[in-house]
């Protein structure tokens, strides 16, 4: 008899990345799978399988002071603890717009000097817990996992309140939990509200991560290297789209070279605007001089567009094109599954640039991944945004697994570097792309493809210990 297994998501991104992957045909061969999900989109699977929409969060303002008072509190914890004191620089951002919530969070991370040690840190996840299990969202899911017990419970994501209540239930009903670490940098972030039974991490790298930043919470025989399902999609010929038909649909021009700007979360990409226009200018004086050309392929977050990017790309149609992630703007046809299209869009934009840049995201390793240059702006915008600081970004800890390594991917110091990326372009100067790819290898297990394969035999090493 099968084993059962609940699978938690929280956003549709997470679960087209499993859906790639091959993640619900490997491990409905071993298990029986549940899904529980948000409501506010569809799983769209070819298989089928029991659906659950997760119950909607009724945690109020007291719940969320506990959950942010203390990520803020073990960052100037973790400053204390280790030789790297920049931790605290994670508070900084966030995505507050209003001012009463900008002054909420102040308030937070001031308060969260007078808590942060272990024993104000573990009060305030005791509290916290206290207050959850007080809720609707807490009690619906308690009846519901007591109807339909699970064996497991794997979480695809740690960072969430909907994760963190689903985990709370499970430790009162008993039920052993597994969570995935979701992003590169999340673990030295402060911000895993989820103790798991056992976590999946990205690699080797993130497990010694793991065991140096919760020693008293995981150890080696309960953290797994599995990768992360996000890459995989980029070895699906399912999501290709040629060439030929990518670039007639977004009106882009046949150039020489194209590069890639991949913009941020509007929290720490308030200058991109100003640096994508400093990269046109560049691009602008190459062209009218040169018989090479060269044009810029934006893709901006498509989970918060910078609304200041429509005007520089107003400004500047002869060298950028803005590769929108919905394909309905371009008025042609779909070439395939409209749910496929997020990540073919994504893939076609990278897989057809020859370069990418941006401000200290994951994408350099989208770009790695798919074997092109990635370069790091990481210079001062003259007048730019005074709530973002260019400095701060690249002493965030997850880069020091770069600096570990003489930074493979290039920081450009000034405006005028950025002539850097045509001339290596123009010269075929490919030489730090295999110091990129010894980067890569270093934070997410490899092979890429072979991530769901990983999953399914960690969860049966699990089963065989919970036997």
């Amino acid at each position: 008899m099968k084993k059962k297994i609940a699978v938690v998501f929280v956003t549709k991104q997470s679960l087209d990345y499993y859906k790639c992957c091959g993640f619900f045909e490997d491990v409905s061969k071993s298990y029986d799978v549940e899904i529980l999900k948000l409501d506010s989109f569809n799983t769209e699977l070819e298989q089928e399988f029991k659906e659950v929409n997760l119950p909607s969060l009724d945690l109020g303002g007291w719940i969320d002071l506990y959950k942010y008072l203390k990520e803020k509190a073990s960052l100037h914890y973790n400053d204390k603890r280790f030789s790297n004191k920049n931790h605290h620089l994670y508070a900084k951002f966030n995505n507050a717009k209003t001012f009463v919530n900008k002054l909420k969070f102040s308030i937070i991370n001031v308060a969260s000097f007078f808590y942060a040690n272990e024993k104000s840190i573990e009060k305030l996840e005791r509290k916290r817990a206290c207050l959850v299990a007080e809720t609707k969202c807490f009690k619906e899911l308690l009846v519901h996992f007591k109807a339909n017990k699970p064996d497991f419970i794997y979480l695809t994501h740690q960072t969430t309140s909907h994760t963190y209540c689903v985990s709370q239930v499970a430790k009162k009903l008993n039920i052993p939990t597994i969570s995935l670490i979701y992003s590169w940098d999340n673990v030295v972030k402060g911000n895993k509200q989820v103790m798991a039974d056992y976590y999946f991490v990205w690699s080797r790298y993130m497990k010694d991560e793991m065991l140096q930043y919760y020693e008293k919470e995981v150890s080696e025989e309960n953290v797994f290297v599995v990768g992360t399902p996000q890459f995989h999609q980029y070895f699906q010929e399912d999501i290709f789209i040629e060439k030929e038909l990518f670039f007639k649909a977004y009106q882009i021009p046949k150039k020489d070279f194209y590069i890639c700007f991949s913009g941020n979360f509007t929290s720490i990409g308030q200058d991109d605007p100003a640096y994508l226009a400093d990269l046109a200018a560049v691009v602008t004086a190459y062209n009218s001089k040169n018989e090479k050309q060269f044009h810029i392929l934006l893709r901006a977050n498509p989970a918060d567009y910078n609304q200041g990017f429509l005007k520089v790309v107003k400004e500047n149609t002869t060298v950028i094109t803005d590769v929108k992630t919905s394909w309905e703007s371009t008025g042609v046809a779909l070439p395939l599954n409209e749910s496929k299209m997020p990540l073919a869009i994504l893939k076609a934009t990278i897989e057809y640039s020859d370069a990418m840049l941006n401000v200290g995201s994951t994408m350099a390793l989208d770009a790695t991944i798919l074997n092109k240059l990635a370069y790091y702006l990481d210079y001062k915008i003259e007048n730019g945004s005074d709530k973002f600081n260019i400095d701060e970004i690249y002493k965030f800890i997850h880069f020091k697994s770069l600096k570990e390594l003489d930074n493979p991917v290039k920081h450009l110091k000034s405006k005028e570097d950025l002539k850097t990326i045509l001339e290596d372009l123009v010269d075929e100067n490919s030489t730090r792309l295999s110091k990129q790819k010894v980067w890569a290898e270093k934070i997410v297990a490899h092979p890429l493809n072979e991530v769901s394969k990983r999953m399914l035999s960690a969860f049966d090493k699990i089963s065989e210990k919970c036997i």
